[in-house]
């Protein structure tokens, strides 16, 4: 599989993602890791971005995963609630029957998605249950 880094600083014009999803497919490039946080970001604005680009790409049937920006990032709550949420969505990459999801080493994310939803275990641990 082939990945494509993809820097959720702002939005495509018109917030239209399908142009990117298609220009990569064409090339070879099965998934992107959506680059989530930097410096100075509006977390509320990162927020909507990644739900419209998760949208349209589950209706482009282009997959993603979510890549946290641990030089930003440091609310392990925060990660486990993204994951959790998208883990479950058409879009959201799965290698070898898990979600993927990347945070460095600092911060482990392992997410089962199953018939009620995702059962996300972190470390360092936090609150997280499965059903």
């Amino acid at each position: 599989m082939v990945f494509a880094h993809y820097m959720l600083l702002t939005r495509p014009p018109n917030g239209d993602y399908i142009e990117d999803f298609k220009q990569a497919a064409a090339t070879g490039i099965d998934a992107f890791a959506v680059n989530f946080g930097g410096w100075g970001i509006d977390w509320n604005q990162q927020k909507v971005y990644l739900a419209d680009m998760y949208a349209q790409a589950a209706q482009n049937n282009f997959k993603l995963f979510i890549s946290i920006d641990t030089t930003s990032v440091t609310d392990v709550n925060m990660v486990v609630q993204l994951v959790s949420q998208y883990a479950v969505s058409p879009a959201q990459l799965y290698f070898n029957g898990q979600s993927s999801t990347h945070a460095k080493a600092a911060l482990h994310v392992i997410v089962d998605a199953d018939s009620c939803g995702a059962c996300v275990c972190a470390t360092p641990p936090v609150q997280a249950s499965c059903c």
